[in-house]
């Protein structure tokens, strides 16, 4: 265990690898020391969950207690040093008072529904807790984020997947220190500004598909985008992607046939997207005429896709023989 806490500490030092590398990889060794165990669904495992034994839990629980705590309706008083607070209550009214007090308050993690009408209840909770990273809502029963969820200024993760949130606060663009987003809300609904985000790491949308965001090549630290459509508009062009050598997953570009030849075709600088697995460069119209032709292959060679994604698929949305390369 020393010898292999010893690798994983040199290993974080190593500034090429990712904070997700580096926390993948202590997961992976707390698991090894069954300090955490491996969540089956069917067969597999699921990586989004860990459980913890019972006996390691019982002994964890009060050692953390003054740093990590866990309210539920049987227990009133939260020790005024808590960093970490999970929330497993019907109703927050009772305890608001006592949860405005944790000055030193770090993260809240809703885990259950709520009875409260909680737009009021959370407006006073997020003004006096502006030293929160973390905010999870698994219930939010009003479309609309309050605005002074913008006053959190050291927020690092925001998550609403689970709410009715459907509308996030004009102002948001402001939280400089964003890393992680995700909620059910529609593209269309994301705030002006967006791109300000610039340490965004994680973008989740599920409303509606990924979004357009303009001048998106300012999230230079984002990892996962999905669907890249290119326009032939200012802040939508295809050297968009030039600094965004952080993405990885699955990548699709389309709307090819807005990029003027191949030197446009080059800004994007694909050959630096060495984390991509999966790459699909699609024109979505069908070729008119010779001259069409020989732009569209001087395109894809400009294109200079990375080596290494295990799958590249070129075509249009009319055809049905992408290739694998």
């Amino acid at each position: 265990m020393g010898c292999r806490g010893t690798n994983l500490v040199e290993k974080s030092c190593n500034h090429n690898r990712s904070i997700e590398d580096v926390g993948s990889d202590y997961i992976d060794e707390l698991i090894s020391g069954s300090f955490f165990q491996p969540v089956y669904v069917g067969k597999e495992i699921t990586t989004d969950a860990y459980t913890m034994h019972d006996l390691l839990h019982d002994l964890a629980g009060p050692l953390s207690r003054e740093d990590c705590f866990r309210l539920d309706d049987d227990k009133a008083e939260i020790p005024l040093t808590v960093r970490h607070l999970s929330i497993r209550v019907k109703s927050m009214i009772q305890h608001k008072q006592n949860i405005c007090k944790l000055q030193h308050l770090r993260t809240i993690i809703c885990l259950d529904p709520l009875v409260d009408d909680v737009c009021d209840l959370f407006h006073v909770l997020l003004q006096n807790l502006n030293k929160l990273r973390v905010l999870h809502l698994c219930f939010y029963n009003r479309s609309k984020l309050p605005e002074s969820v913008c006053e959190l200024k050291h927020l690092r993760y925001l998550n609403l997947t689970t709410t009715s949130i459907s509308e996030l606060p004009g102002s948001l663009y402001t939280l400089f220190h964003l890393q992680f987003l995700s909620s059910h809300i529609k593209g269309k609904y994301l705030p002006g500004q967006f791109c300000n985000l610039r340490k965004l790491r994680h973008l989740g949308i599920y409303g509606g598909g990924m979004p357009s965001i303009p001048n998106i090549g300012r999230l230079t630290s984002a990892q996962r985008l999905g669907t890249f459509g290119v326009k032939r508009q200012m802040g939508y062009e295809l050297r968009q992607l030039r600094n965004m050598n952080e993405l990885r997953g699955s990548l699709c570009i389309t709307n090819l046939e807005a990029v003027t030849g191949k030197e446009e075709a080059l800004e994007a600088a694909l050959h630096q997207k060495r984390h991509l697995e999966d790459l699909q460069l699609i024109w979505t119209e069908e070729n008119s005429s010779q001259a069409d032709d020989i732009q569209h292959l001087e395109i894809r060679e400009g294109l200079m896709p990375p080596p290494q994604p295990e799958w590249l698929h070129y075509g249009t949305l009319f055809e049905n023989d992408l290739t694998r390369m």
